[in-house]
C-alpha cells in the first residue's frame, strides 16, 4: 500500500473520531465554554467598574477644595507675622465656620482673632487658590510668650457637592523662633525707588526745582552730525594736520569770543 494513502487515512481516520467525540460531548464542551465565558465577563465587569471608580476618585480629587490656615513671615518687615488663610484646592470653599483657640490676644502687638469679622460670623465664599493674610502678631516682645502656648483653629467648610470637611490646625510660634533675613526685600526697594520718583515729580510740580530744557533747530542738529563726521575724519590725519586744524579751531574760538557771539543753543528754563 502507498504510504501517502495510507497516512491520509490515518488523518481523516482521526479527524472522524475528534468529530464523533465532539457530537457525543456537546453538552458538556458547551457547558465548559460558557463557564468560561461567564468568568472573563465576571473579570471585565469587575475591571471596568474598578476603572469607573477610579475616574470618579480622581474627578472629585482635581475638584475638592482643601483649606490650609498657617503662619507666614511679612514680605518686608520679618518681625512682623501673618496668618494665612488659603484654598489650595480646584475647588471653591463654600460656608466656612472657625472655632479659635488662642492665648495672649490681651497682648499688645497681638491681634484678638476674635474681633476679626469671619471668625466670628463664618466666611461664605473662598475661591480656588485663593488666599487671605492678616497681620496676627508683632514677634519683637511677644515671641517669647507666643511660642509657650501653641494656637488652635479649626475650621469646618463644604464643597460645590455640599460634601462636608472638617480640619484643624496648629499654630505654633515656636517655629519661627531664630529666623533671620539675608539682605533686602525687593518689595522694600520698590518702594524706596517709587518714593524718590514721587519726590522729584512732587518737587517739579511744586516749582521747588526748575528742569533745564536745551532746544535744538534742525539746523543745529545738522551741525551736530558735521561736527561728529569731521571729529571722526580728524582722527585718521596725522599730526602736521592736526595740530593745523587744533590752531584754526583756537583762533576762531577766540574771534567769536571776542565778537561776543551768541551760542548756537537756546537754553531755557522751565
Amino acid at each position: 500500500m502507498d504510504p501517502g494513502f495510507s497516512s491520509h487515512l490515518t488523518a481523516r481516520g482521526i479527524i472522524i473520531g475528534m468529530m464523533n467525540w465532539i457530537n457525543a460531548n456537546t453538552g458538556a464542551i458547551s457547558a465548559i465554554l460558557t463557564f468560561v465565558l461567564t468568568i472573563a465577563t465576571t473579570i471585565y465587569v469587575f475591571l471596568t467598574r474598578q476603572l469607573l471608580r477610579e475616574s470618579v476618585t480622581v474627578r472629585e480629587a482635581s475638584s475638592r477644595p482643601s483649606v490650609v490656615i498657617r503662619l507666614s513671615i511679612h514680605e518686608t518687615q520679618i518681625h512682623l507675622l501673618n496668618l494665612a488663610i488659603e484654598n489650595f484646592g480646584n475647588g471653591p470653599v463654600l460656608s466656612l465656620e472657625f472655632t479659635v483657640k488662642q492665648y495672649c490676644q490681651e497682648r499688645r502687638g497681638v491681634k484678638d482673632l476674635a474681633k476679626i469679622g469671619f471668625f466670628r460670623k463664618g466666611l461664605h465664599y473662598l475661591a480656588p487658590h485663593e488666599r487671605i493674610d492678616m497681620f496676627v502678631a508683632n514677634a519683637i516682645g511677644n515671641l517669647d510668650v507666643l511660642k509657650q502656648q501653641p494656637w488652635t483653629i479649626g475650621v469646618r467648610y463644604r464643597d460645590a457637592a455640599d460634601r462636608i470637611y472638617s480640619e484643624s490646625f496648629t499654630i505654633d510660634f515656636s517655629e519661627f523662633e531664630g529666623i533671620s533675613r539675608v539682605g533686602d526685600s525687593p518689595f522694600e526697594k520698590m518702594s524706596e525707588s517709587l518714593e524718590k520718583i514721587r519726590s522729584d515729580f512732587g518737587s517739579l510740580i511744586s516749582g521747588q526745582r526748575r528742569l533745564t530744557v536745551k532746544i535744538y533747530s534742525l539746523e543745529d542738529e545738522y551741525r551736530q552730525e558735521r561736527i561728529s563726521e569731521l571729529f571722526y575724519k580728524l582722527h585718521e590725519l596725522g599730526p602736521e594736520a592736526f595740530n593745523a586744524v587744533e590752531a584754526l579751531v583756537n583762533e576762531q574760538s577766540d574771534r567769536v569770543a571776542a565778537s561776543g557771539t551768541p551760542d548756537v543753543s537756546e537754553s531755557t528754563e522751565v
